[in-house]
């Protein structure tokens, strides 16, 4: 099999194709399937760049004569792909955090999609939120978080569900000493009965917020409702004991899951001199795991993508955050998140149940998106 890679870079996290490529790199070698993989690597930087990922992505396809297409992009550069996929009948998978969604949910029929599920845990955790007796709350993010859909998407569920958004509070301040959240810490002053705030805030900034609003008078009162990111291990480990506030919210995996496909996943990293796993070499992992599914398939055609979509879809897969497999009618891979709360110093997290997150996916899917659409073009955690 012969793999092309569109791979991502970031600033914020610079090692983000090192550790995509450590996972998938790692999952192959212990099944013995390395060997069996000519990988055709190439770097579509942040992925804000249409043109010149069209263009990367065509010579992979027609001059490297790849079987699969793995591009690590958002959603808003994918449209201008989707026909060159289409047409060279090869399978893609698009991979990223997930803080987008499709304005159309109708798949093309080669293309699927791994994700963090970023938008969907926002999603969720404001349907936690829309459960609280008080219904207002204050919706808080960063400037750069908020030009992803996860902003909406947790907006949106929570408003669905009858709560409203009384404030709207962005920060666009850097991620340093000078943070502050003078605006922020005004309106919770002067309105007391708000106690609900959903926030959308990547690990560095979710760290300086909540440091900040430890600071307020009385900010035990308040009940934070969190992206994925602000839950990141870094994040919380800091922030568990000295925050006087509830903090809740949804992620897909954590470091410190307990399950065999977790410890194995540790465990393989570990005798192969890798870091300790994060989000991305999950993802790499995971990317590795679909490809061994397809050389496992009998009787395929690696230039029919469609036909090796279909196959995938009867079959699931023990990933280390869970069973996943992929969605019929969307093709994007689904796992049950796991809930988390930390309150008192203690943090309390559970898997959230088949039928809930199956029940709240479809209402996700099914919500139209509507009006005017702006955000940021490159992939989300690429800046």
């Amino acid at each position: 099999m012969k793999v092309g890679i569109l791979s991502p870079s970031s600033a914020t996290y610079p090692l983000i194709a090192f550790e995509f490529m450590d996972g998938l790199k790692t999952y192959l070698k212990n099944q013995g399937q390395l060997s069996g993989v000519e990988m055709v690597n190439d770097s579509v930087g942040y992925g804000g760049q249409e043109k010149e990922i069209y263009t990367k992505a065509e010579k992979l396809l027609m001059i490297d004569d790849i079987d699969v297409l793995l591009a690590f992009i958002d959603l808003k550069v994918l449209d201008i792909l989707t026909p060159l996929i289409y047409a060279s009948g090869k399978l893609m998978i698009v991979i990223n955090p997930g803080a987008n969604y499709p304005t159309n949910w109708v798949p093309a029929g080669n293309i699927i999609h791994l994700s963090l599920l970023d938008a969907f845990c926002c999603w969720m955790t404001a349907e936690y939120a829309s459960r609280e007796n008080e219904k207002s709350a204050i919706a808080a993010s960063t400037f750069y978080d908020c030009g992803y859909l996860h902003s909406a998407a947790m907006s949106k569920c929570f408003w669905k569900n009858g709560g409203q958004i009384v404030y709207n509070y962005i920060n666009n301040n850097r991620y340093d000493e000078t943070f502050a959240i003078t605006e922020l810490a005004n309106f919770i002053s002067e309105n007391k009965e708000v106690k609900n705030i959903l926030c959308q805030f990547d690990a560095k900034p979710a760290h300086l917020l909540y440091s900040k609003l430890n600071e307020l008078t009385d900010s035990e009162k308040l009940k934070l409702f969190v992206s994925p990111m602000m839950l990141q291990e870094s994040v919380i480990n800091s922030s568990v004991e000295t925050a006087k506030f509830n903090i809740s919210g949804h992620q897909v995996w954590s470091p410190n899951l307990s399950n065999d496909t977790n410890n194995l996943f540790h465990k393989v990293l570990q005798e192969n001199g890798k870091k300790a796993p994060t989000i991305f070499t999950l993802l790499g992992w995971e990317t590795a795991m679909i490809l061994d599914q397809i050389m496992n398939i009998e009787n395929i055609s690696l230039n029919d993508g469609e036909s090796i979509v279909n196959k995938l879809k009867s079959e699931k897969f023990n990933s280390p955050r869970g069973e996943m497999f992929l969605d019929t009618d969307t093709q994007f891979y689904i796992s049950k998140p796991y809930y988390y709360e930390i309150m008192d110093g203690r943090i309390n997290g559970r898997q959230e149940q088949e039928a809930y997150v199956l029940e709240q996916w479809q209402h996700f899917i099914s919500e139209p998106t509507q009006g005017a659409i702006t955000g940021w073009m490159n992939t989300y955690l690429c800046y």
